[in-house]
């Protein structure tokens, strides 16, 4: 999964720790060796599992973005499409990054229930474009490209 956002007015401290109801929450900033750059990480903690958000910056996911863009189009074109100028326009205005880990087993399903919502409370909250295992989802969950 990873968020590409556009704007960065919506992500203010107190609504990142109020994503995971019930869970510690903390925040720092570590240095990603593969990035050479500082990512700001937030860490919500229940009993019995973890999510890590991992927030990358412009100018350091240029790479990213270029990346994205390529794998939306051949995804486009494995369908016979091409893709649309405001969704490219779109990706390259991105501003952010966001990325996750989680564990243990978060394919269970509370824990996946949790996962999702501080996925979908962050995409909704960010108006952010969502991939998620293979397909590309627009800010209000409608897919977009699979």
């Amino acid at each position: 999964m990873t968020l590409y956002c556009q704007s960065t007015d919506r992500l203010a401290p107190w609504q990142m720790a109020r994503l995971a109801p019930g869970a510690k929450a903390s925040h720092g900033i570590e240095y990603d060796p593969e990035l050479r750059a500082n990512v700001e990480r937030y860490t919500y903690q229940w009993r019995d599992f973890q999510v890590n958000l991992y927030l990358t910056r412009r100018p350091h996911i240029a790479r990213q973005v270029h990346s994205f863009l390529e794998y939306a189009a051949a995804l486009a074109q494995a369908q016979g499409a091409t893709l649309d100028q405001e969704f490219i326009r779109r990706v390259r205005s991105t501003r952010i990054i966001i990325g996750y880990d989680a564990g243990p087993n978060y394919l269970e399903h509370s824990r996946f229930q949790r996962l999702e919502t501080i996925l979908v409370a962050l995409r909704d909250i960010t108006g952010s474009l969502l991939h998620w295992e293979g397909a590309i989802y627009d800010q209000d969950g409608r897919l977009l490209i699979a």
